[in-house]
């Protein structure tokens, strides 16, 4: 949780990009734990059936997730991708396009051919901040979108 709130947090301070937290179901506590680490406030929940992410995607600048359901809407929508991998591997799960952005541990030998939901341990899904941000401004330079952002407010 802290870490998607300090990568909303710097879309919005660094690039003037605020962020739409969509939720999905029994992910209502994590959402909460979410927002209470952003300190911007730009960082906004907001509930959406399938149709109606697949139209957000269609209109974001960039999508920032795992390995879920949402990511793969995103890349169908051809929204620009930052995809954030933990037990399994985007070699098989994708996102495809070669400007998309994987992140992912290779310094793990149990993430070799790992697909477990569950797990003793949750190496794996420790994903530092910093090569995530990496991804996102490298993703956000090689983008062609040229939506307009939210204007920023006082």
């Amino acid at each position: 949780p802290e870490g998607f709130a300090r990568l909303a947090d710097r879309l919005w301070e660094e690039r003037g990009l605020a962020s739409l937290l969509t939720v999905g179901p029994g992910e209502e506590t994590l959402a909460t734990e979410i927002l209470a680490h952003t300190r911007t406030g730009r960082l906004v929940q907001v509930d959406v059936n399938l149709k109606e992410f697949l139209a957000l995607a269609r209109r974001a600048q960039l999508f920032v997730g795992g390995d879920t359901g949402p990511m793969h809407l995103a890349a169908a929508a051809g929204t620009p991708i930052v995809a954030i991998f933990g037990p399994t591997s985007a070699r098989r799960n994708g996102p495809f396009r070669t400007t998309d952005r994987i992140v992912e541990r290779f310094d793990l030998a149990c993430r070799t051919d790992c697909y477990r939901r569950r797990c003793s341990h949750t190496s794996c899904m420790k994903i530092p901040v910093d090569p995530v941000w990496e991804a996102i401004l490298n993703r956000l330079e090689t983008s062609h979108r040229t939506l307009s952002v939210l204007p920023k407010y006082a």
